[in-house]
């Protein structure tokens, strides 16, 4: 009874310590980029190309903390480059500063500032 109660939750802490390393692996992987932002009254694109190793899902965009898109469901495949597209809550206004911050659902962050 001990043997099979051990072997059990031992199994199930190595099965979840190699889900969590798998995810690392895949984090490690993920790589892309905001290559270009511009804007219009309150609309919003921006260019991102993924150029890692492995396909990734587009899961959030923030506009000065702001969530602006959150799909979830964007996938982005290795060496793509897409569009992004969404509206501002506030009006875009020329020459301020704002910071564009796009997750993966991995959970890859990044982080772009740019000058309207």
């Amino acid at each position: 009874m001990l043997y099979a109660y051990s072997a059990t939750t031992f199994g199930t802490a190595y099965s979840q310590f190699s889900d969590r390393t798998s995810t690392n692996e895949d984090m490690a992987k993920e790589r892309f980029a905001v290559l270009s932002i511009w804007s219009s009254t309150n609309q919003v694109n921006a260019t991102v190309m993924n150029y890692g190793e492995i396909d990734i899902m587009l899961d959030a965009a923030y506009l000065n903390g702001i969530r602006v898109l959150s799909s979830g469901q964007l996938k982005l495949s290795s060496g793509q480059l897409i569009s992004l597209k969404f509206t501002s809550g506030t009006a875009i206004q020329q020459g301020k500063t704002y910071v564009l911050i796009i997750v993966s659902k991995r959970g890859t962050t990044v982080a772009t500032s740019w000058k309207a």
